[in-house]
């Protein structure tokens, strides 16, 4: 358990950069 909860936070941390990016390029193309 404490294992595979460790790989989701680490997946979380992961992914939790790409959302915002996601976020930060929705932006730009509503500026173009």
């Amino acid at each position: 358990m404490k294992s595979e909860n460790r790989a989701g936070t680490r997946i979380n941390r992961m992914l939790a950069p790409f959302h915002q990016n996601q976020e930060l390029i929705r932006k730009q193309a509503l500026k173009f």
